[in-house]
């Protein structure tokens, strides 16, 4: 049996390792990147999610958001229009508040 040596590496071995080198960097690359989207889609899944739950919770508790006019008696619609005009308001305006610039 013959005994195992060590040899040094010949010019054969480094072109081989940049083969190698060059194949398998791109790939790695690729990976990570789309990690990096999934992470970031995860992200931004969830921000819509907490954002969308807080926009219905808000409109669940503003009165006159949902009120017909047209459906309402003669006598109670001119005051439907203003009231309801002030419950979109309000929701516009908690609605700016929402963490949705991280999206950009």
């Amino acid at each position: 049996m013959r005994p195992c040596t060590l040899r040094a590496p010949d010019r054969s071995d480094r072109g081989a390792t940049m083969v190698e080198f060059a194949i398998v960097i791109p790939i790695l690359l690729m990976v990570i990147l789309a990690l990096f989207d999934f992470v970031r889609y995860l992200t931004i899944r969830g921000i819509m999610n907490s954002a969308a739950h807080r926009a219905v919770s808000l409109a669940s508790v503003v009165e006159n958001l949902d009120t017909d006019c047209n459906a309402l008696p003669d006598d109670l619609q001119a005051a439907c229009g203003p009231a309801r005009a002030a419950a979109i308001q309000r929701v516009l305006m908690v609605a700016r508040d929402l963490p949705l610039d991280t999206l950009v």
